[in-house]
């Protein structure tokens, strides 16, 4: 009897792990690599709450109004790709297209700015370039190509 009993329950238990090693809904069962992978991916899905902003391109960098550090009526403004250049003596804002790029766009300098992930800005209307040596969210250094001097702006807040 008690040997009848134990058959049952073992046969019980088999029946139970065979049961539940089924595939589900007819589908094959995933091996561990294909288990990891789909968790992976769910992972990498959920939004992390600590994850930092991305970095925001040296156009968006760029979008706003400057004031040059020693000449404060020197100012610059880009909106979009359009810079706009305001001086003492000058009568009207001079507004022009610009290109952001890894060289000169411009025909005097087209052949320098071959260090890669370089910024230049180039304004291929009036021949010039600089090198965006640094932007943020306060200030701007640009080098300008033609004479190598260094340009200084803090961002306007308005």
């Amino acid at each position: 009897m008690k040997l009848n009993l134990l058959l049952r329950g073992a046969l019980a238990i088999t029946l139970l792990y065979l049961v539940s090693c089924q595939p589900n809904s007819g589908t094959e069962a995933e091996t561990p690599e294909e288990s990891a992978i789909e968790t992976q991916q769910a992972t990498d899905s959920v939004a992390q709450p600590d994850a930092a902003p991305a970095p925001k391109s040296t156009l968006e960098m760029l979008q706003g109004k400057w004031r040059h550090i020693e000449d404060t009526t020197n100012l610059l403004v880009f909106e979009n790709n359009i810079r706009k250049e305001f001086a003492a003596g000058m009568e009207a804002w001079q507004e022009e297209p610009f290109v952001l790029s890894d060289k000169c766009q411009n025909e005097t300098d087209k052949g320098r700015g071959m260090e890669e992930g370089i910024r230049y800005l180039s304004v291929p209307e009036s021949d010039l370039c600089w090198l965006v040596d640094e932007v943020s969210e306060t200030s701007l250094v640009l080098l300008y190509l033609g004479s190598g001097n260094m340009l200084m702006y803090t961002r306007v807040n308005e």
